[in-house]
């Protein structure tokens, strides 16, 4: 099971991501593709329970989406949402 939250600047200021944990994140990428460009990260968590999680934020370099940005988590760990979630999100 995963959660998709979607933050949005309400003054349309540039929204920026960073890492959630302390220490840097697995895989810190820019990303194109026709509908758009921006940059990812994925890293590794631990939930309350103590399971392993995933968590990729995603950020909009256009100037339509520039100020939202998404936070996927789920998964086992963020390698694998970047494996399986990313690739085929509809971006």
């Amino acid at each position: 099971m995963g959660k998709l939250l979607v933050e949005c600047n309400a003054n349309r200021r540039s929204a920026t991501i960073s890492a959630f944990n302390d220490g840097p994140p697995i895989g810190d990428e820019q990303w194109q593709r026709p509908s758009g460009s921006g940059r990812f990260i994925w890293e590794d968590d631990i939930t309350r329970s103590g399971s392993p999680r995933g968590i990729l934020q995603v950020q909009f370099h256009d100037a339509g989406r520039t100020f939202c940005n998404l936070v996927v988590f789920g998964g086992s760990s963020g390698q694998e949402l970047f494996d399986r979630w990313w690739r085929d999100a509809p971006f």
